[in-house]
């Protein structure tokens, strides 16, 4: 039966269930960003390393070594805001020096601690042992980053590493022998980039 549309046009009490189903819809229409309430999430990327890498690198004034915890995205909005996650596991150096965690955008640093003097500020760190080291922890780090960029840009979030002394890994057990222990075990360090509408 044909509508007749009249007066202040179709209404949703106009509409019966089911007369409009997905193939109605133009496969191809998008809604802009813009047209979206803020909180949207438009993409999650994520990279996960199994690998024991390691670093001896000692400059905080520069990114870190690359360990393989990086995402790269393209901008779905100009407006959006990222939210970085971090997971790892962390093995410290052989004195229990400490391993500290960088996180740069686009090869500049992000999310650090403010630089007091020459000691440079770091995002996150694991705890540092008195007396002997290869003690295991696990690091959890998040940072919401609003700074812009260019829809259609793509853009490289990067966690390095940094050491106070010695050398540093991740994912490594913390004795690195042939054992069923969940001490000699190794683990796997995750970071993870949400875009969010603001």
């Amino acid at each position: 039966m044909a509508i007749t549309i009249s007066g202040s046009g179709i209404t949703s009490a106009n509409i019966a269930d089911g007369t409009i189903v997905n193939a109605d819809i133009n496969s191809s229409a998008a809604i802009a960003g813009s047209k979206l309430a803020g909180g949207k999430v438009l993409q999650v990327v994520s990279t996960t390393v199994t690998d024991r890498n390691s670093t001896t690198n000692t400059d905080t004034s520069g990114v870190g070594t690359d360990v393989g915890l990086n995402v790269t995205l393209t901008s779905q909005s100009s407006t959006s805001r990222y939210l970085i996650m971090l997971n790892m596991g962390i093995i410290s150096g052989s004195g229990g020096e400490s391993v500290g965690i960088i996180l740069s955008k686009g090869g500049s640093k992000l999310a650090n601690g403010v630089d007091v003097s020459s000691r440079n500020g770091v995002w996150a760190r694991s705890p540092a042992y008195t007396g002997n080291g290869n003690h295991a922890s696990s690091l959890s780090a998040s940072y919401l980053d609003t700074t812009s960029t260019t829809s259609g840009s793509s853009v490289t979030y990067k966690a390095g590493l940094v050491m106070q002394t010695g050398t540093g890994y991740i994912n490594k057990a913390a004795v690195d022998t042939n054992t069923s222990s969940v001490y000699g075990s190794y683990t796997s360090s995750t970071i993870t980039v949400m875009e969010i509408e603001a």
